[in-house]
């Protein structure tokens, strides 16, 4: 396993409940629904928000924060997903919720790598590691290392991407949460790829191949993998893998299509 420092960042204006941005285009339904939102928020931000105010008030966030969800992962509209997220963050401030304001400032960070903010990517990434620490959750600091992974592989430092991406790896095998160590294989393997470490790459494939028969996955972990395995056979010059890959994939792409499934997964970022 790697060693690594993880520096106390200069917290810009994070104190996680200072962070304001506007949110009118949000609410863009009714002039009521805009302003039963402004109300609440206000409310919550001079502490004078009801428990049936604040579950109101989640409520809000929780849509808004899809809503970005969607659209980085089903459209990869990363400039339209970072201000819906800029605005489910203000709702998570007003409420002083660290710990899902840090969550979604740890995807903050990943959106902007994937626009080549790579400085504010990291600083937001650190912030969110940090309250995460602050607050004693191990399971948000690995999620965010990952993102971590994900933005130096924007930047091209594929040493540091594959660093953090084997640290999560790691981690979830040791908890057993076979979701979170589908998506780090994915990555391991995209980015052995990358580095044309075809022999490592193998190895975590075939290590993971059990990983299959579990009924957690999301079928777009699993379309990953075989994507991805495709690939890298492809490169090994394994071709009857690659067929029998292909054969798995096309299968499940036409099972999830006739299911009306495939929208809503959109496509992979490994394509």
């Amino acid at each position: 396993m790697y060693s690594y420092q993880i520096v106390q960042p200069v917290i810009r204006t994070i104190s996680l409940f200072v962070l304001m941005v506007s949110t009118r285009a949000v609410f863009a339904q009714t002039d009521t629904v805009n302003s039963r939102f402004i109300l609440l928020k206000q409310k919550a931000l001079g502490y004078k928000a009801t428990v049936i105010d604040a579950k109101e008030l989640q409520q809000y966030g929780y849509q808004i924060q899809n809503k970005g969800f969607f659209l980085e992962e089903d459209q990869h509209d990363y400039i339209n997903s970072l201000k819906m997220i800029d605005s489910a963050m203000e709702i998570w401030t007003a409420l002083k919720d660290t710990i899902r304001g840090a969550n979604l400032l740890k995807y903050r960070g990943y959106l902007l790598g994937r626009l080549g903010r790579f400085a504010e990517a990291k600083a937001d990434i650190d912030s969110a590691i940090y309250l995460f620490r602050k607050k004693e959750y191990e399971m948000g600091v690995m999620v965010s290392e990952f993102d971590l992974s994900k933005m130096y592989e924007s930047q091209f430092k594929l040493d540091s991407a594959l660093k953090y991406a084997t640290l999560t790896f790691s981690y979830w095998k040791v908890k057993r949460d076979t979701s979170r160590i589908i998506v780090s294989v994915n990555q391991l393997i995209n980015l052995y790829l990358k580095m044309k470490q075809f022999e490592a790459a193998l190895d975590i494939q075939r290590e993971s191949t059990q990983l299959l028969e579990k009924r957690d996955l999301h079928p777009l972990q699993l379309m990953d993998f075989y994507f991805l395995s495709i690939q890298l056979f492809k490169k090994a010059n394994y071709l009857k893998k690659v067929r029998h890959y292909q054969q798995i994939f096309d299968e499940q792409e036409k099972h999830l299509k006739a299911e009306n499934k495939m929208p809503e997964l959109g496509y992979s970022v490994y394509k």
